[in-house]
């Protein structure tokens, strides 16, 4: 392509394998240099005052809101299409199937799904000869910007040295969790009951950065361990890295201690809207009651 490696691999897309709950036999149809557009945005702010000329309708929408604007399709740049979409847009075909989205690391592997949807139109690209430009409209949920944080800090693969999330703001951790999820190591035995792990807590600032660090505590950088408290009891239950009961040496623990929710009289005083993050001794709590002996340093 001449500008890198490719970013995104494209492959087809078996909806009705998927539905059905049946492995699809999916086939590469390009590798793409860049994507405009994948990045799903911010709600736009909603206008609570209507302008004195403006009429109601029995079909409006709620008093003081605006219709939304669809999502915009999102643009595959310098793709090399091979397989059954090549022979579709040699033959001029209209319909160009469904596929999946996959975003790599430099070495080509695959490091998350990006997206999913059905492409729409083509054209010549500007990024060399041969090349073309695709655009896909999504019908799953788009990454959120954060995710390009994230794969960018993956793109020299996975990270072999630990703390890189650290780096990261609270919706790119978020974010990070998933990431080290779908790229946990399969069938790795877990370390024996009783093993000691230990936890760095120096970046511990939110209840992200605390499963970034356990993840790392128990399976090495990059690791994962659950990404909250009811995927950590599934991790707990064995086949994630780490068989219990086990110690686990939480390191400057204060950072935490300060950051991981308020003191417990102003917290109730002050109701949080939804879900409101566990913080440091509810933490410690739940781990004692798995059967995780914490040790605090």
């Amino acid at each position: 392509m001449g500008e890198g490696p490719p970013r995104y691999l494209l492959q087809s897309y078996d909806a009705a394998a998927a539905l059905g709950g049946t492995d699809a036999q999916e086939e590469t149809w390009a590798r793409c240099a860049d994507c405009e557009g994948l990045f799903d945005a911010p709600p736009p702010p909603t206008h609570e005052v209507r302008e004195p000329h403006d009429r109601a309708s029995p079909d409006e929408l709620p008093y003081g809101r605006r219709p939304e604007p669809p999502e915009p399709p999102l643009r595959l740049l310098g793709c090399t299409p091979q397989g059954a979409l090549q022979r579709a847009l040699n033959a001029g075909e209209e319909d160009l199937g469904h596929a999946n989205l996959l975003r790599l690391d430099v070495h080509g592997r695959t490091v998350q799904t990006a997206v999913e949807g059905e492409l729409t139109a083509w054209m010549p690209s500007a990024h060399g000869p041969g090349l073309v430009d695709l655009t896909l409209d999504p019908w799953s949920e788009r990454p959120p910007s954060a995710a390009s944080e994230v794969w960018d800090l993956w793109w020299q693969g996975r990270p072999a040295t630990a703390n890189a999330w650290a780096r990261c703001g609270p919706e790119a951790r978020a974010f990070w969790l998933s990431t080290a999820a779908v790229n946990r190591t399969v069938g790795q035995p877990d370390t024996p009951a009783g093993t000691t792990h230990h936890l760095d807590g120096r970046h511990v600032t939110d209840e992200h950065g605390f499963f970034c660090a356990l993840g790392e505590a128990v399976n090495g950088p990059a690791g994962y361990f659950g990404r909250d408290l009811g995927t950590l009891d599934e991790c707990l239950r064995g086949g994630w890295g780490a068989a219990w009961p086990f110690t686990l040496v939480w390191h400057d623990a204060d950072v935490a201690r300060a950051r991981l929710g308020a003191a417990r009289g102003h917290r109730d005083a002050t109701p949080h809207p939804g879900r409101r993050p566990p913080d440091f001794e509810e933490l410690l709590a739940h781990l004692a009651g798995r059967a995780v002996d914490v040790r605090t340093v």
